[in-house]
């Protein structure tokens, strides 16, 4: 692949491209390029041209590579993907294969398919350490994921491995989202 032009780095229209080392010369190139800030890193591998928004489909797009085929990206990944902030050292995907209710409860995002923020949010309240599930919620929320809906999405599943401390982490959550009332 030929390296591309700094001029066309910072071309602001059109689909943000992502680019890695190897589109622009190699690492010395790639590391030069975020150090004089004509990108910004999107992952340790993958950048964009810094004067274009890192959204959730270019950060869908940047780890698109090591999606397996047939995968949904899920659980503190998918958080990633929807909301930002600093990517998750592991990928956390599911099997799409035979499982309907996931297969309704992802969306394609940047050509990979990723978990919905509301069933995202099921999943961290359920799965994770109630400190880090809180964080991850309070970062949904921010972008705009309703924890009442989430709630109902918890109630209304039939199987949740993990509801107690689900609705523990939700609770602290939804206090915390409306300005720490009770907590």
């Amino acid at each position: 692949m030929e390296p591309v032009l700094v001029s066309e780095l910072l071309a602001p229209h059109g689909p943000p491209p992502v680019y890695r080392p190897v589109d622009v010369g190699g690492p010395a190139a790639w590391f030069d390029l975020l150090r004089r800030g004509a990108l910004r890193a999107v992952t340790d591998e993958v950048s964009v041209p810094a004067l274009r928004r890192v959204t959730p489909q270019v950060r869908a797009r940047a780890i698109a590579s090591r999606v397996p085929a047939g995968h949904v990206v899920c659980d503190a990944s998918a958080v990633w993907v929807h909301c930002g902030g600093r990517p998750p050292a592991r990928l956390d995907v599911a099997r799409r294969a035979g499982t309907r209710r996931l297969a309704s409860d992802s969306a394609e995002i940047g050509g990979v398919l990723v978990t919905t923020p509301v069933r995202t949010a099921v999943d961290v309240a359920a799965r994770l350490e109630t400190e880090q599930a809180v964080e991850l919620l309070l970062a949904l929320a921010a972008a705009g994921t309703d924890l009442a809906a989430v709630g109902r999405r918890l109630e209304g599943r039939a199987r949740v491995v993990g509801r107690p401390a689900a609705r523990v982490a939700l609770d602290a959550a939804r206090r915390l989202a409306a300005g720490g009332a009770g907590a």
